[in-house]
């Protein structure tokens, strides 16, 4: 028995919208696993669906990916941070970049490029088969995505001040920045989105659940727009690079649409968790 280095990494694709770096290759593996860094632009995917005589692991790390089967919505798979995906061989599907992703790929057998077809049609009627699942990385207590769901962050003092008054709430800048509440689809940016514009902050905070949908009923619409400053802080210049989706509530939050409230936990002025959440 022994420990070896078999490989150096290297770049097998480097375009524009995709970079592949290789980590382990099939002729390391005698072909029976690859795996490769990927890092995907956004607003990007391929047009056409493909099928793939492997199984496939999709370990996101940052960004999105959308699944796309079968060619109607209601089938899509939103494959968030911290999340995996699996596709079995024989799926056609096509995979879409919302904004800018990294992700872990893990074919089995090794990939290669004969062992993937392109189809011609764009939507095709019946699917080899459609078995794709989501699997939540739990490592890390990372919730899974779900676009209805959003949260925001606030002081405890803040939140019993709109309980105590029956009102609905509003963020110190609400006016500032916009008319707008601050929110996010993505669990795991709640920590680094508090460090960059609220350690100077002091107090308990919480962490508010809700959902579009619920907003929506009271007439309320949320926007998924680019990050934007909080009051006179500007956005963290990596957000924007990697177009991060902000969703944002154009109005206050109602008290009726809050489902949970989770403790945010501090060790002075650096946030460092959420209880129930990561």
């Amino acid at each position: 028995m022994s420990i070896n280095v078999v490989a150096k990494h290297k770049i097998a694709v480097d375009i524009p919208v995709l970079q592949i770096n290789e980590l382990i290759s099939g002729l390391i593996t005698n072909d029976d696993i690859s795996v490769a860094i990927e890092k995907a632009a956004g607003d990007s995917g391929d047009e056409k669906f493909k099928t793939a005589t492997f199984d496939e692991w999709l370990c996101v790390l940052k960004g999105r990916i959308i699944c796309k089967i079968r060619g109607s919505k209601d089938n899509d798979i939103v494959v968030g941070p911290g999340e995996t995906v699996f596709i079995q061989k024989n799926c056609i599907w096509k995979p879409w970049f919302p904004e800018t992703a990294e992700f872990i790929a893990v074919c089995k057998p090794a990939f290669a490029p004969d062992r993937v077809k392109i189809l011609e049609t764009t939507e095709p009627e019946v699917p080899v088969n459609t078995s794709i699942a989501t699997t939540c990385f739990t490592a890390h207590n990372t919730r899974e995505y779900d676009p209805d769901l959003l949260y925001h962050m606030t002081t405890v003092s803040l939140w019993k001040e709109a309980i105590d008054s029956g009102n609905a709430y509003y963020p110190p800048t609400f006016e500032t920045d916009g008319m707008y509440t601050h929110a996010t689809a993505v669990p795991s940016r709640l920590i680094s989105t508090a460090n960059h514009f609220y350690q100077n902050t002091e107090g308990d905070w919480i962490c508010l659940e809700f959902t579009r949908s619920a907003l929506k009923k009271c007439g309320i619409i949320v926007k998924d727009e680019q990050p934007l400053p909080v009051g006179d802080k500007a956005v963290n210049d990596e957000w924007v690079e990697s177009n991060w989706v902000c969703p944002h509530v154009y109005g206050g939050i109602p008290l009726s649409v809050v489902v949970k409230t989770y403790p945010i936990i501090r060790n002075g002025k650096t946030f460092i968790g959420i209880e129930g959440i990561n």
